[in-house]
């Protein structure tokens, strides 16, 4: 990985959770092999153009990402860089960061060894000395053809790193949208969504909505859903739209709008945990607080 992850730091012990509800994963950066906890909030689970499932997480910007801000389980920004990651223990996730934090520690101790004991191997056959010129002779063969192989192993890593590259532009291009289309969103008004309502009669429009909706991501449904509003609708338009329909200056009932059929149809697809009553909830309250959220916006451009 490159500099920017930085080096964990051993966790402190003084620092506290502030939610039973958060968890860590144990993962693996296949550009270096490297072990790390990371909290679930930074993983990034999508779905390419082909319909494999994708995992990657979020990684802050810092010059030194200790273990106390991956303990605490810091919300992303949009600065975040993105990295392709493996998920260890058949993504088993820990409820105590501490618990994580030592199994990495053992699992990356664990690999650190068995590389030392075939790097111990290849010395040993090396060192020895041949009985005879023939065995010399052999001895300096297979030593030529461990470096052969090594130097193909490194070349294989570096493909293997430019194909993740290439791989990550591909997948751009194929979910690359038409400029008439991105022209819809954020959603700021009540004309563009009848636009959009009435546009979801064209099957080409609804897949284009899916892969877009798809190409966005979450670890979970709440992580996944408010990261689609947040693309879909701007936070003025959001105050005056509600699940039901009712309530003060209210102007838009989203229940049973096309759209939300489509959103509903993508969590449910991506997010095992869903449920209805989660994405109702869930949905709900992220309108909800847009009174909020468009206060700070013009308190913060002013």
């Amino acid at each position: 990985m490159s500099s920017n992850r930085g080096a964990l730091q051993p966790p402190h012990a003084a620092i506290k959770q502030r939610s039973s509800r958060k968890r860590w994963v144990i993962v693996t950066f296949p550009e270096g092999n490297d072990y790390s906890v990371i909290t679930t909030n930074w993983v990034l689970k999508s779905v390419d153009g082909l319909g494999n499932k994708v995992i990657k997480c979020l990684w802050a910007p810092f010059s030194n990402v200790t273990s106390d801000i991956i303990q605490n389980a810091m919300e992303p920004s949009d600065n975040w860089s993105t990295h392709t990651i493996k998920l260890q223990e058949n993504g088993k996730e820990y409820s105590c960061f501490n618990k994580a934090w030592h199994k990495q520690v053992e699992m990356s101790e664990e690999s650190s060894t068995e590389q030392s004991k075939r790097s111990k191997i290849n010395e040993e056959s090396s060192d020895s000395d041949g009985g005879s010129e023939e065995e010399l002779i052999q001895t300096n063969k297979q030593n030529k053809m461990m470096g052969l192989l090594n130097l193909i192993y490194k070349e294989q890593i570096q493909n293997r790193v430019l194909y993740d590259r290439l791989l990550s532009k591909v997948n751009n291009i194929e979910t690359n949208f038409d400029e008439n289309f991105l022209l819809n969103w954020p959603i700021i008004n009540e004309q563009t969504f009848k636009h959009v309502e009435n546009s979801l009669l064209d099957n080409l429009f609804v897949q284009q909505m899916v892969l877009f909706f798809n190409s966005i991501g979450g670890n979970s449904v709440k992580d996944n859903l408010k990261r689609i509003l947040i693309k879909m609708f701007s936070d003025e338009l959001a105050i005056r739209c509600s699940w039901t329909g009712r309530g003060k200056d209210i102007t838009t009932k989203l229940c049973d709008a096309k759209i939300v059929t489509v959103l509903k149809r993508c969590i449910r697809k991506n997010q095992k945990e869903y449920s209805d009553a989660l994405f109702e909830s869930v949905f709900a309250d992220w309108f909800r607080y847009a009174t909020t959220r468009h206060r700070r916006s013009l308190e913060t451009n002013h």
